[in-house]
């Protein structure tokens, strides 16, 4: 990623515009639309990304680049629409004074309600090379050899190269099944990057992705790519997932890979509720409640009751609910202090929990001398 940081880096809206073609891929990620239909071109060294999709003003966008398909994407440009809602497509030029092939992803987000969405991989090639290198090259003449040396160096490739082709007639033989299928998540749990890779196979030209529920159940595909990987973004959150890949040529396609697992725990631990109306009658006190749906917090298993010792100023579990309960009653009076700090007052709260941790939060404080809630 060296030369990734070697960027000059200029980043403009160009222009908004009212249509960019249509693509109604949608990922479950709070509604966010999918950023589709990209393109790139390059003008020397500037190369301008075009995408379409619409989106409300106070939705953000990342760019992210790499050096290599499934490499590591590192983050380099960031922008608000607030100053500018994206009702259309929107272009985006970057100047990048270093020659080779870059790999880019766009990401737009939603940073109040924690939605986002991510779009597929798409590449650009900026040439290079000083002419003068490489400038012999070897006349290799074996009926198709690279007559013409690199010629320039790196300005297009082998000048001149494999001019004769194969002359022996050799025939095509469709390829083997890929192998060394890996996938992983490269990205949290609330922003993935789910990534299948394999490896490379010599006699192919692209290959098809498929992903079933299970093991031994039906494939379906869901891709077409000429890389040895593809990023999933249709993924959600307590799925399994199983994916297996095939190569294809001009000759034929070959069998299944060996499948790869994907588990996509939700490892995000509960938010803090937020209290409703909480009543006292007589000795009985209902606590109301409401379970956070922010994409940042997980799904409680587990909602506890919780109440201070006014003696001891620890707190102790009265009852233990559902993730899913929103109300609990119960008697509180002997919770209320009679001497000291706590005289008169009743610390209560409700916690929620899963396997990953707990929700946080405060407590509601209850005045049993004046008879009203002080928080």
């Amino acid at each position: 990623m060296n030369n990734l940081i070697k960027f000059f880096l200029c980043i403009v809206v160009l222009t908004v515009c009212s249509s960019c073609g249509d693509d109604d891929r949608v990922v479950d990620t709070g509604n966010i639309e999918v950023p589709r239909n990209i393109t790139t071109s390059v003008n020397g060294t500037d190369i301008y990304l075009m995408w379409s999709g619409s989106y409300n003003y106070d939705y953000e966008y990342s760019l992210y680049v790499s050096d290599s398909w499934y490499g590591v994407y590192s983050y380099i440009s960031y922008y608000d629409m607030y100053y500018s809602p994206n009702t259309g497509c929107t272009t985006v030029s970057l100047s990048i004074s270093t020659p080779g092939t870059y790999y880019f992803k766009i990401i737009v987000s939603d940073p109040y309600g924690g939605s986002w969405a991510a779009s597929d991989v798409v590449v650009a090639t900026i040439a290079g090379g000083g002419a003068g290198d490489n400038t012999g090259g070897g006349t290799n003449d074996d009926t198709g050899g690279n007559t013409g040396g690199n010629t320039g160096g790196n300005t297009g490739g082998n000048t001149g190269g494999n001019t004769g082709g194969g002359t022996g007639g050799e025939t095509v033989q469709k390829p083997s099944a890929p192998t060394g299928l890996y996938v992983a998540n490269y990205g949290s749990v609330t922003i993935p990057d789910i990534r299948i890779t394999w490896n490379s196979v010599s006699s192919a030209t692209g290959y098809y992705v498929y992903r079933s529920s299970s093991a031994s159940g039906t494939y379906s595909k869901i891709a077409t790519t000429s890389y040895e990987g593809y990023v999933d973004n249709t993924c959600k959150i307590g799925n399994t997932y199983y994916y297996k890949v095939k190569s294809y040529n001009s000759a034929g396609t070959s069998g299944y890979s060996d499948y790869c697992k994907f588990e996509y725990k939700d490892t995000r631990k509960p938010g803090p509720v937020t209290y409703g109306n909480c009543t006292v009658s007589g000795t009985t006190m209902t606590m109301r409640w409401s379970v956070p749906t922010n994409n940042s917090y997980g799904k409680p298993t587990k909602a506890l009751l919780r109440v201070m010792n006014p003696d001891s100023g620890e707190w102790a579990t009265l009852q233990e609910l559902s993730g899913t309960a929103t109300s609990v009653s119960f008697t509180y009076t002997p919770w209320v202090g009679t001497s000291g700090y706590y005289k008169g007052y009743l610390y209560v709260g409700i916690l929620l929990e899963n396997d990953y941790g707990t929700g946080g939060g405060s407590a509601r404080v209850w005045d049993n001398v004046n008879k009203k809630w002080i928080n």
